[in-house]
């Protein structure tokens, strides 16, 4: 096996996707996804894509590119994984409130 040239290559491609500051961007965006409260299966698909795309989230490999994260399969927006506070609907009654009335 050629190792001199096996390494040209890998130089060659860790070049081609951004160098060290692409490297930095995507381990800091595969930490972030790593951290996040969904299923594994979730996360490794995040993950791939993540990596298919160097750089920052959502950075396009060529300069003016995308504007942001694409939803799957769709080209609109991928949707916000922010946790925000439950509206009144998804919310629980309080343990002190008076039970339901003209429900079986």
């Amino acid at each position: 096996m050629d190792f001199k040239r096996l390494a040209d290559r890998a130089k060659t491609m860790f070049e081609k996707r951004g160098g060290s500051a692409a490297a930095k961007e995507d381990f800091t965006e595969l930490k972030d996804i790593a951290g996040r409260d969904e299923s594994l299966g979730e996360k490794a698909k995040e993950a791939a894509a993540a990596l298919k795309d160097p750089g920052a989230p959502g950075a396009a490999s060529s300069p003016g590119g995308s504007a942001g994260p694409t939803a799957p399969g769709t080209g609109g927006p991928a949707p916000s994984t922010t946790p925000t506070e439950p509206t009144t609907a998804d919310a629980p009654p309080p343990t002190d409130a008076p039970p339901p009335t003209g429900q079986p």
